[in-house]
């Protein structure tokens, strides 16, 4: 009797559906398939790109009540961290979105509202969520993240992050902040690669006219002004979730690397470390989009990209060669 082990069971349906789905795509790329863009149930009526957002947001939810015990926190405490965080970067999404857009709304403003027409930032949502975290903890200073996270092991700087001793588990705010945003990378990544299918159905986060084998087919009532004789574009949504496939996989094998040898790392490095690496392809990937606004003859997501590349790496390699540098001394 064959015995097959629910591991090949899922890889099997995995690649079933992957097949699938990309045949799907080549389906929709090709313009053979037109998406529809709502589901209509007797007089409701139900938005592809809602219904993608909230299974993207489910996904993160649950990703981060996995990986809480890992942080010490309990469900109740989990649930409403992710609450506050949720909250704070859909609304930091939108709102980056219509300050930068705002020309679209100036004459109807209730259109600000319309989110299921897609129109939220990734930027946006992690400023709002990094801001939502931080008044959480705030209004939460009795909030213990079990001191086994970080330990009197890193370097000299990132101890420095704690006014007390870092085993104790009594950190400062910001130190209890980083290491939340590290609870809810993975969660945030997985719910961006999901949340890109939004884009897909709303036929938005295309790029430049292009002649490429996977050029993507945009209805006319879809184009932006100046392409409307073209039919065939960058899918820049699909860039974007091939990108957080790999940085997952990237970040996953890093943390195992440190978790497997008990190298310590400072609170906020795995956030840091997603920051610098979608930045890095973020900042390339803004060169083809067509739909850039501009401040002067500059991008300005090229600039924000640009200065968190900066940001995150500068702090990353500040606490490399801290670490290094005490590594040194201690011989």
């Amino acid at each position: 009797m064959i015995h097959i082990s629910q591991k090949k069971i899922l890889l099997s349906l995995g690649i079933i559906a992957l097949v699938f789905f990309v045949y799907g795509l080549s389906l929709v790329f090709s313009g053979r398939i037109i998406l529809p863009q709502e589901i209509v149930f007797a007089n409701f009526r139900v938005r592809y790109y809602g219904l993608i957002l909230a299974l993207a947001t489910a996904s993160a939810y649950a990703i981060g009540l996995y990986r809480a015990k890992d942080y010490g926190l309990a469900h109740k405490i989990a649930e409403s961290i992710m609450l506050w965080a949720v909250v704070g970067g859909f609304v930091g999404a939108r709102l980056y979105h219509v300050v930068v857009e705002f020309s679209l709304y100036r004459n109807n403003l209730w259109e600000i509202f319309a989110v299921w027409r897609g129109g939220l930032s990734i930027f946006g949502a992690v400023l709002g969520g990094v801001i939502s975290l931080l008044i959480y903890v705030s209004c939460h200073p009795r909030l213990d993240l079990g001191s086994r996270i970080i330990d009197s092991s890193l370097p000299s700087m990132t101890r420095s992050l704690s006014s007390t001793s870092i085993g104790d588990g009594n950190w400062n705010d910001k130190a209890k902040t980083l290491q939340l945003l590290d609870w809810l990378t993975p969660g945030v990544i997985v719910g961006q690669i999901i949340g890109r299918l939004g884009n897909f159905f709303n036929y938005e986060l295309y790029g430049y006219p292009t002649t490429l084998p996977w050029k993507m087919f945009v209805p006319e009532s879809f184009r932006a002004q100046g392409y409307i004789t073209e039919q065939y574009f960058h899918p820049l949504f699909a860039y974007e979730m091939l990108i957080n496939i790999c940085l997952l996989i990237i970040l996953w094998a890093v943390s195992r690397i440190h978790k497997k040898y008990e190298i310590s790392i400072g609170p906020g490095s795995l956030f840091l470390g997603y920051v610098f690496l979608y930045t890095s392809i973020r900042f390339l990937l803004e060169f083809l989009r067509s739909d850039s606004v501009f401040i002067g003859e500059l991008r300005l997501n090229v600039l924000v990209s640009f200065a968190l590349l900066i940001l995150s790496a500068s702090v990353l390699m500040f606490r490399y060669y801290g670490h290094i540098s005490k590594t040194t001394s201690n011989s």
